[in-house]
């Protein structure tokens, strides 16, 4: 068996008491080197008799042990154990526990401990504990973490777990703190009776409503105030689960129409507004001076007093423009970068994006990185968010078409895994329901497919076809997977069905429409 990076295997592990009652039934458990896993289930589920049984206090009677890949002699060499009820240690004073070397584990944890020999609080036993088992660099440490200590001293002791597992121990904790273990740990193990119940990543793991009740524990505050948030509409479901509060506030701050702004008093710099319109980006100069420079144009015209700053997120363009052209375009980071050197203080951020999808979630989390050294940060919605924009959009762009019955106009959309993909489908629906029964709508990439479409257009029988991106752009996918000469390209396949076809090069950011609502959505986000 390969244990390269196995801290500690535990193979079909038991423990049963002299009565016989099996208070670990067959555990089979992995602890990864340098990673820290937080041991949680109700009491009497076995969690401290499990590290009884590692630390060598206890002998399991079945199964086996490893330690770094051989079966485990119980030398204490490399461990470190903090017990949470330890007698020997009820009796200290602070005199006790200077003598027996807290002093040296106090400074490494900020700690100070008076000379004098009054008898320590409950608190004070358990940190000046901890601090004696955080003495050195052990490569395991077993810690029954006790609930006694303030907020001060458990911050202490958690920076340094945080500087002995940088360094490389692997760390085993006991406790029944759900959002320390979700912001702290890399594994949650939960057992219930003595049995595994689930190991995992702790945003696999804490979701689990059944697990959870069963091992006695509640969800984390911070996830189940991002679930109330994301069903009440407020926040994106798709977003990565914040795992402190800190995370959770900053996608708060990030939700459209909202602002970020720091405590008064901490920006010290003179104001300075700066609109920072973000785009997918495109390679073909024509159609993003017909598009993304007009939409820009026109974003800059509606906030007179704040500076315009471009930043585009594909990667691919981006290279390729400066490869071919020698042309540098900022990404978002480097956007965010360049505001903060030329002082600006205040950020307002359109996308051009059409939906909510992968590319503006993640370039929110880049702006975001950027929130401490900025005053407020507002983000404007994308194209299309609601009912509201979709039927906007639909005016938007059917203003300017003029189709006869025998007619069809097709749009071909981008398309994506990520679940705002479905808002396609809902807007070709919404055409009809606007009484544009000749238009279709299709991706890419997803759904609607093309094999959708060509259904639905033999069922309406047209002469004619027309296809038009329904991109912000007129670029790669309309010059190549629309109107290409490739067999798999849309006209060639609508042509192969008997149609006549025509293919109209006009991204979204050439409707007037389509920039006054992405105008509109810049505004209303301050």
């Amino acid at each position: 068996m390969e244990m390269q990076n196995t801290a500690v295997l535990m193979e079909n592990l038991s423990y049963t008491a002299s009565d016989g009652t099996a208070l670990l039934k067959h555990l089979n458990i992995e602890l990864k080197k340098g990673r820290r896993t937080v041991l949680m289930g109700a009491n009497g589920s076995g969690k401290s008799l499990l590290l009884q049984c590692l630390s060598g206090l206890e002998r399991p009677t079945e199964g086996t042990i490893y330690r770094n890949g051989v079966p485990y002699d119980y030398s204490p060499k490399g461990l470190q154990f903090l017990q949470q009820q330890t007698a020997y240690f009820l009796k200290l004073s602070d005199g006790t526990v200077r003598f027996h070397g807290v002093s040296s584990a106090g400074r490494e944890t900020g700690s100070s401990v008076s000379s004098d020999a009054a008898p320590l609080s409950d608190g004070q036993h358990s940190f000046e504990q901890i601090c004696l088992t955080l003495q050195g660099c052990p490569s395991l440490l077993l810690l029954d973490l006790p609930g006694t200590l303030d907020v001060r001293n458990r911050e202490r002791i958690r920076k340094r777990l945080e500087e002995l597992s940088a360094a490389g121990t692997t760390i085993l904790a006991v406790s029944h703190d759900t959002d320390f273990a979700l912001s702290w740990a890399d594994d949650v193990i939960l057992l219930e009776n003595g049995e595994l119940l689930v190991q995992g990543a702790p945003k696999d793991v804490l979701v689990n409503q059944r697990a959870l009740s069963a091992a006695g524990l509640s969800m984390p505050s911070v996830l189940q105030i991002f679930e109330d948030l994301c069903k009440k509409a407020v926040l994106n479901p798709g977003l990565p689960l914040p795992r402190t509060v800190a995370e959770l506030k900053q996608y708060i701050a990030s939700v459209p129409g909202t602002s970020y702004r720091r405590h008064a008093g901490t920006a010290s710099k003179e104001k300075k507004t700066a609109v920072l319109v973000v785009s997918f980006g495109t390679s073909f100069h024509e159609t993003r001076e017909k598009t993304i420079d007009q939409i820009e144009t026109e974003i800059g015209n509606a906030f007179p007093d704040a500076e315009l700053y471009r930043a585009w997120t594909s990667k691919m363009i981006l290279k390729k423009l400066q490869k071919r052209d020698g042309i540098h375009i900022d990404n978002v980071k480097e956007a965010m970068e360049r505001m903060i050197g030329d002082g600006v203080t205040d950020l307002i951020v359109q996308p051009t994006h059409v939906i909510n999808g992968i590319e503006n979630d993640l370039m929110k989390e880049d702006v975001m990185e950027y929130a401490s050294e900025l005053s407020s940060i507002s983000f404007g919605n994308p194209l299309l968010t609601n009912v509201e924009d979709n039927e906007a959009a639909i005016r938007a762009v059917m203003d300017e078409w003029t189709l006869s019955k025998d007619e069809v106009l097709v749009f071909m959309g981008h398309g994506t895994t990520h679940y705002a993909n479905a808002i396609y489908a809902a807007l070709d629906y919404t055409f009809k329901d606007m009484g544009y029964s000749n238009v279709f709508l299709g991706t890419v990439e997803a759904y609607p497919s093309m094999q959708s479409l060509l259904r639905q257009v033999h069922s309406y029988q047209p002469k004619k076809v027309h296809l038009a991106p329904f991109m912000i752009v007129a670029g790669d996918h309309a010059s190549n997977d629309m109107s290409g000469d490739d067999p798999d390209s849309w006209k060639c396949q609508f042509e192969a069905e008997g149609f006549e076809v025509e293919c109209h090069m006009k991204g979204l950011g050439e409707y007037p429409g389509i920039r006054a609502l992405l105008v509109r959505h810049a505004l209303e986000c301050v």
